[in-house]
């Protein structure tokens, strides 16, 4: 129907409800192939562009900002004078670190449209992730890391949360005081953020594509993620060990926004 018709496909819509996610990544499966084959594609031709070559996606990133994008997965900025400093009364001289979650129907979804496909992470799942990496912090004084759980999880007209929430909630209780968790519900835009993040951590969020066209690195703990090639964001560790050394580079590195972006 979708070829007959000429509809426009829009597999990134993330609707609240997992069954209608299903219903439309499972519709859209093989054109959704062939459209991340020619993102790929294009991505060769246009890595190494100009910087000034960016202002041809000004449009796509001001509707970002703005709440009006279909796929966005964010709130709109604010408009506030209020820095993310001043918000969660932050030290300014302390790095900011973000770690971003995925919904895990995202993983259900792609595993059950591409049969036998299984994505391999660095961790078990994103709430051992999560709860190593307050025990480490918890060590790391001088930085400051901001837990985003993504915004699918709480469905605003209803205020109900997912399950997978609620796990998040309950470990968010023996966090350190340097890792503060930035609900749904608190309505920050990720692009606020972005003014003085030094570094994204991630599963497979595609967040890592937006910061990294502000200049802010990635550190993923997926392998082989087809759709998400974050590989060329920077090299992903082999284990949990090595995830760990990595991480402390990148914090120990001196970091100057105006240099590093």
């Amino acid at each position: 129907l979708q070829q007959v018709q000429k509809v426009k496909l829009l597999p990134l819509t993330a609707p609240n409800i997992m069954g209608r996610h299903m219903e439309r990544r499972l519709t859209a499966v093989e054109q959704d192939r062939d459209w991340m084959d020619r993102n790929l594609q294009t991505w060769e031709s246009v890595k190494s562009c100009p910087r000034g070559d960016y202002s041809l996606v000004g449009d796509h990133f001001e509707n970002l900002f703005q709440g009006r994008a279909l796929a966005g997965s964010t709130a709109p900025v604010s408009g506030s004078s209020q820095s993310i400093h001043e918000r969660w009364n932050l030290d300014p001289g302390r790095k900011i670190v973000v770690a971003a979650l995925n919904s895990p129907d995202e993983i259900f979804a792609v595993e059950k449209i591409w049969g036998e496909f299984r994505m391999r992470f660095v961790f078990p799942s994103q709430l051992d992730w999560l709860e190593k990496l307050a025990r480490y912090f918890e060590s790391r004084t001088d930085v400051t890391l901001i837990v985003r759980p993504h915004p699918r999880s709480f469905h605003r007209p209803t205020g109900r949360r997912t399950a997978h929430l609620e796990e998040i909630l309950e470990l968010s209780k023996s966090f350190p005081k340097n890792v503060l968790l930035n609900p749904p519900w608190e309505d920050v835009s990720n692009h606020e953020i972005m003014k003085a993040c030094s570094h994204l951590l991630v599963s497979y969020s595609t967040a890592a594509f937006e910061y990294g066209l502000f200049g802010i690195g990635t550190l993923s703990y997926t392998h082989d993620y087809e759709l998400a090639p974050l590989w060329d964001l920077g090299e992903i560790p082999v284990d949990e060990e090595a995830y760990f050394r990595q991480l402390g580079q990148i914090l120990d590195k001196d970091y100057r926004l105006d240099v590093d972006r």
